[in-house]
């Protein structure tokens, strides 16, 4: 039954009871029933936003309906929910999402209660695509809002999914907050290889994040001769350390090169050490000075590292 039925069957008792100057009690009329309240949009990556609302108690709920424009985009909600989400929403674009209550067995329905949900462009980069550990990084950006001015003063979180990814599990390292221009930066030490995104996650907002701002991070390694110069046709070591926790890069193979008419070639290879340490010992192979290094591959958690190049003297 429709609030407007309802209201004239009030109307049309209350007259009849008062015809004939007879006093005759009447049903007490129904107010309107109010919107559903306290209603909040959370913002999700990737393009998600929570819809969510405290239970409706002016009559017994059948179910929620919920609305989310541009897009007609529409859901039903059990009576036992307060919340619904929905996905693939653009940032940048503003949205209103409204909810409605309906009554068990009547049908009838609460006023709409909306939620704008203003449009947020976020975006970002990282100053650096590859950089050795403890290095800093620099994460720099702006946020405008959906007709491209700038908005202030607002929070942006920096999280960061670190190596290896399975699957990648995001954690806030840090917050920073936009200026006068929107724009924000943030600083950080480089730890391992990593995937960070930034969000402007605030309530009642479409938006915004920006992801997939991918770090590949080196270790830096060490290496000295254990005598230099040598003689011709005496072994020499070459040892040194991968500067990381040494479970990291146990089991990770180095290559001992050298270079050749201006190119690295592979001499010799050996295995980090449980204590994060190598050792190969090798005979240079002519009397020909030459520039060596040592070479570690990429693995799951760090990316291809290699040492400063050092020439060997050959007596």
């Amino acid at each position: 039954m429709s609030r407007t039925i309802a209201r004239a069957l009030v109307a049309a008792t209350a007259a009849a009871a008062l015809a004939g100057g007879l006093l005759v009690a009447a049903p007490a009329a129904t107010a309107v029933a109010p919107t559903v309240q306290n209603l909040q949009g959370a913002p999700e990556p990737p393009g998600k936003v929570v819809i969510k609302w405290d239970a409706y108690s002016a009559f017994t709920v059948d179910h929620y309906e919920i609305r989310v424009e541009p897009g007609s985009r529409y859901k039903e909600a059990l009576a036992t929910d307060t919340s619904i989400a929905f996905s693939n929403l653009t940032w940048g674009t503003k949205y209103t999402a409204s909810v409605i209550a309906v009554e068990a067995g009547t049908g009838t329905q609460s006023d709409p209660a909306d939620l704008v949900l203003p449009g947020r462009k976020l975006s970002a980069k990282i100053n650096k695509v590859y950089t050795l550990r403890g290095d800093t990084v620099r994460i720099a950006g702006t946020l405008l809002d959906d007709k491209n001015k700038p908005v202030a003063g607002k929070v942006i979180k920096v999280q960061v999914a670190p190596a290896p990814y399975k699957p990648p599990v995001y954690q806030t390292i840090g917050k920073t907050k936009t200026d006068s221009k929107g724009a924000f930066a943030f600083r950080t030490e480089a730890d391992r290889n990593a995937i960070y995104r930034v969000l402007n996650s605030e309530k009642n907002t479409a938006g915004g994040w920006d992801a997939n701002m991918v770090l590949n991070v080196g270790v830096p390694v060490s290496m000295r001769f254990s005598a230099n110069p040598v003689a011709f046709g005496q072994p020499v070591t070459v040892k040194g350390r991968l500067d990381c926790p040494a479970a990291l890069v146990a089991g990770s193979p180095v290559k001992l090169q050298q270079r050749i008419n201006g190119t690295w070639k592979t001499f010799k290879a050996t295995k980090v050490t449980k204590k994060g340490r190598y050792a190969i010992t090798f005979t240079p192979p002519s009397q020909v000075d030459r520039a060596w290094r040592v070479f570690t591959q990429a693995g799951p958690v760090f990316h291809t590292s290699v040492s400063k190049a050092k020439a060997l003297t050959v007596r």
